[in-house]
């Protein structure tokens, strides 16, 4: 894992020039395929795209890291969008949500959207809410990959079944 702690580290700028200069081509393919492998492939772009012309990272590296960067913001951004389409239809349905984990970070911990990868939309609510949020996102064209009892659910987990939609991320709704 050195290669990519190399690349990853925050360091002063001068430092970690040094640090990348000494990379060979083989620690930047096995930097790489860990990013990969973690998914912090647009992470290590971000780290190394500012001194990208006095390292030795091979060209079709470089093409590598940008091309992932580009489009893991573009799923964030189609990501956000549905996001915003759930939020204006919760909204309308009077049900007040908090966002969770990769959101909230992604939005107000990161610089950039891309560099906290997420598979799905967590939203807190009150337990209360949940049938009516359920049926808003239902309206929507989501559903239940599986059938429950929400009883159940409410004893034994902190969020029912994801609701799911064909190109879509699933939705986790907690209390």
């Amino acid at each position: 894992a050195e290669p990519l702690l190399t690349c990853l580290r925050l360091e002063p700028e001068a430092q970690k020039l040094a640090s990348l200069q000494a990379l060979s081509a083989a620690d930047w393919q096995a930097a790489i395929e860990q990013a990969r492998r973690y998914d912090v492939v647009a992470l290590l772009f971000w780290q190394v795209r500012k001194l990208a012309e006095q390292i030795n990272l091979p060209p079709a590296d470089w093409q590598a890291l940008h091309a992932s960067f580009v489009g893991g913001t573009g799923r964030s951004l189609l990501l956000y969008r549905h996001l915003a389409e759930i939020l204006r239809r919760l909204a309308a349905e009077g049900v007040p949500v908090i966002l969770l984990k990769g959101l909230h970070l992604a939005k107000w911990v990161y610089p950039e959207a891309a560099l906290r990868p997420m598979a799905d939309i967590d939203l807190l609510l009150r337990q209360e809410h949940l049938p009516r949020a359920a049926e808003a996102l239902r309206g929507l064209g989501y559903d239940y990959l599986r059938e429950f009892k929400l009883s159940r659910e409410l004893r034994r987990h902190q969020h029912i079944p994801p609701l799911c939609q064909p190109g879509k991320a699933p939705v986790e709704l907690h209390w």
